[in-house]
């Protein structure tokens, strides 16, 4: 019974350390999660939700990180405002929600979203929600992914910068339609 749990607890360990301590791609992981699932190795239900429980729990660690300061958020801070992450940080006081759902989509950036939420001031329980917001998304998506490709699954992994521009460009094309509409769509005339 208790080794039936061990990949699971694994698969929510390693994206809890992958979104907190170690600088590893999520996507590598989620990806692994679907073919897994489309072999017949795990089931779906609980891969999708130890997953995203692990990814939220990484997310929190680095918040709380970011609320505690220290020598690890100095640096932090020091590289987003550096960075041309700094950009996301002036819309913060805008849209402190949107921010958090935008860097999960980002990679490299996402480890930023805790950081720029205790910039704007936000509290754990609101950034919880907008993580789960971006969460809810970001895990299905690669899942579904890796379990949609299982055939051709190495030939993925190694076609996966082209996706991933394709999945970053259409992401893009949405929020720069959603701000247009924002922008323009809602002024009263």
């Amino acid at each position: 019974m208790i080794t039936a749990l061990l990949p699971y607890l694994g698969i929510g360990a390693s994206l809890m350390a992958a979104g907190s301590v170690v600088p590893f791609p999520e996507e590598i992981i989620l990806l692994s999660l679907g073919y897994g699932v489309s072999t017949h190795v795990l089931h779906m239900i609980p891969a999708l939700l130890v997953a995203a429980l692990g990814i939220l729990l990484g997310d929190s660690i680095l918040f709380g990180i970011a609320k505690k300061g220290g020598v690890f958020a100095d640096l932090m801070y020091t590289r987003l405002t550096k960075s041309r992450v700094g950009v996301l940080v002036e819309h913060r006081d805008r849209y402190p929600g949107y921010m958090v759902v935008i860097t999960r989509f980002i990679i490299g950036v996402r480890s930023f979203g805790p950081f720029i939420a205790v910039t704007q001031g936000m509290h754990w329980w609101r950034f919880f929600l907008w993580d789960v917001v971006a969460v809810s998304m970001y895990v299905p998506l690669w899942f579904f992914i890796g379990f949609h490709f299982h055939h051709s699954f190495l030939r993925f992994i190694h076609d996966l910068r082209i996706l991933h521009g394709v999945v970053f460009a259409l992401f893009l094309a949405f929020v720069g339609a959603w701000a247009l509409w924002f922008t323009y769509g809602s002024v009263k005339k």
